[in-house]
Order: structure tokens, then C-alpha cells, then sequence
């Protein structure tokens, strides 16, 4: 399915490989689907309270390892090096694109609300950024 375009029956265009599969695949989601801002997503958990839903159900299903695209080293996003070299003794050395766009925002010093799938970095995501706006520069050791 890689490389086809596949159209949906409410009309978004799917370009990549199939992420989360519906018992009704008009509610399917696609990698790369994309829907405006003020559009309403649809999702197979909305209307799981009216009869119509009943036995409806969701997988999602693992991104493929050639879709996913390897991310950015931490030190390119503005991280201090001293909490680079700490990612990398955990064997951490590329962001994901999801920590990417937040560890942006947050270095920005701007709010956030981080939310996505199991394992794809929130914590570090989160982290990294909070204790190094926290750390005075300078200080090595400060807590």
C-alpha cells in the first residue's frame, strides 16, 4: 500500500501506510491525512454510547519501520550539550519528530499539552527542556 493515494469515502486523502484500522474502514486513519483546523475528525470511539456502535472496534497498528523517519540530534534542537551527552549515555541520540516540535515550543517558553501514543518520547519530550530551562547556565551542578 506504500506509495498509493488513497481516498476515503469522507473525502481526506490518505498518503501513507494504514496507522489506526476501524471495523468500519470509512473511519480508518492514514499516515500523512491531514484535516483543517476546524474540521471534526472522525473517530470510531465519537458515537461508542448509540446503538448503531455496537461491536464497533479500533487496532492501532505499528507505524512501519520505513515510514518512520529518523529524527533530528538532540544538540541540533538547542539542547545544551552537558544534557546531550546524558541522552547519549542512555544510548539517545536522535529526537523523534514528536519530540522535535515540543521540545521547540517548551524551549520557547511556551505552554503545552503533550499527548500521544505509548513510546514515542513524551517523557523526554517534556523533560529535557523543563530541566534545562530550570538549570542556571554556569553552574555544572546546580539542581
Amino acid at each position: 500500500m506504500a506509495g498509493r493515494t488513497l481516498v476515503t469515502k469522507l473525502g481526506q486523502r490518505a498518503r501513507g501506510p494504514l496507522l489506526i484500522a476501524c471495523k468500519r474502514s470509512e473511519l480508518n486513519h492514514y499516515q500523512g491525512t491531514e484535516h483543517g483546523k476546524l474540521e471534526e475528525v472522525p473517530l470510531a470511539s465519537k458515537g461508542w454510547n448509540h446503538g448503531k456502535a455496537r461491536n464497533d472496534h479500533f487496532t492501532v497498528l505499528p507505524l512501519p519501520p520505513e515510514a518512520a523517519a529518523p529524527g533530528r540530534p538532540f544538540g541540533e534542537l538547542g539542547i545544551d550539550g552537558r544534557m546531550v551527552e546524558a541522552l547519549q549515555s542512555y544510548n539517545i541520540h536522535n529526537a523523534t519528530e514528536f519530540q522535535e516540535e515540543a521540545v521547540a515550543t517548551l524551549l520557547g517558553g511556551k505552554h503545552a499539552l503533550l499527548a500521544a501514543e505509548t513510546g514515542c518520547g513524551k517523557t523526554a519530550a517534556y523533560l529535557v527542556p523543563l530541566i534545562q530551562r530550570l538549570r542556571p547556565s554556569g553552574l555544572p551542578n546546580a539542581p
